[in-house]
């Protein structure tokens, strides 16, 4: 009943518009073992043979990383520099975000292409930080629209506990 009771205060607090950090594991009982301790993660890109970029060139890409959460709206919270002239760029960042089960965090990358007018989105691919972080594999292919290409995403590092 306690529980229902904090669930319900703060539920209330963050419907109103108040930031309430708070230590979900606190609230579930020491028998659940599903939930995991934080974690980190560290991812970088690479991206392969994109194309329909510009006329006269290759592609001059950028990959922007935005994060949500249950406790914050989707944010810039990353961004690769711009790889120039290249129809398979390799970015040299790493980014390493910190993984808090059932937060409900997701990350969004949004791979875009520039030129002298502005840029244009190539592809967005949104992830379920808690089901990435489950996956077994370290590279996930991520299919750029209307046959462009393929953006690559490494986790670098396994999670660390």
């Amino acid at each position: 009943m306690y529980n229902f009771a904090v669930v319900f205060v703060i539920g209330c607090l963050c419907a109103a518009g108040y930031s309430v950090p708070i230590d979900n594991r606190s609230l579930i009982g020491k028998s659940d073992q599903s939930i995991k301790s934080n974690a980190s993660i560290t991812i970088s890109f690479y991206a392969t043979n994109l194309s329909g970029c510009d006329l006269l060139s290759a592609c001059d890409t950028t990959v922007t990383i935005l994060c949500s959460s249950i406790y914050s709206d989707w944010k810039q919270c990353g961004q690769t520099k711009k790889i120039r002239n290249n129809n398979n760029p390799v970015y040299p960042e790493l980014f390493t975000f910190e993984h808090v089960p059932g937060s409900s965090q997701r990350w969004r990358f949004d791979l875009k292409d520039h030129n002298l007018f502005g840029s244009k989105l190539m592809g967005s691919y949104s992830y379920i930080v808690d089901e990435y972080a489950d996956l077994k594999e370290n590279l996930i292919q991520n299919e750029v629209p209307d046959n462009r290409g393929i953006l690559w995403l490494q986790r670098t590092e396994e999670d660390v506990e």
